[in-house]
């Protein structure tokens, strides 16, 4: 019992010193998280063997708004994320975080913001 004692301690040691440090080598800063419509189509559409038109029909929603998400071309809007939740057993949350943080990172400033103080 005291041999997992020390083990959790030591893992607790690495959590607070060094996992900072390999996770900020392992993760580059700069990278662009994946859109959301390639996590659709690899993680949801491809595994369940569903084409574009089958999700489309179900969503009650035109082919073409499923094919410009899973290309890229257009994003999840709240609408689609309720629709896409319901249909996978997500949360519109998972979907809007997925879009976020694709928009958050391509319109990351390539420049420097200095910070405002107050005076």
């Amino acid at each position: 019992m005291s041999n997992n004692k020390h083990i959790g301690s030591s893992f607790e040691s690495f959590l607070k010193e060094e996992a900072p440090a390999v996770l900020a080598k392992a993760i580059p800063r700069r990278r662009i998280p994946t859109h959301p419509g390639e996590v659709l189509r690899q993680e949801f559409l491809l595994p369940m063997k569903i084409t574009q038109t089958v999700l489309a029909e179900k969503l009650d929603i035109p082919v073409r708004r499923i094919n410009e998400i899973v290309n890229g071309k257009h994003g999840i809007n709240a609408e689609t994320a309720w629709l896409l939740a319901g249909a996978f057993g997500t949360t519109p949350e998972f979907w809007m975080n997925l879009q976020a943080n694709y928009d958050l990172a391509k319109a990351r400033p390539r420049r420097v913001i200095a910070r405002v103080v107050a005076r």
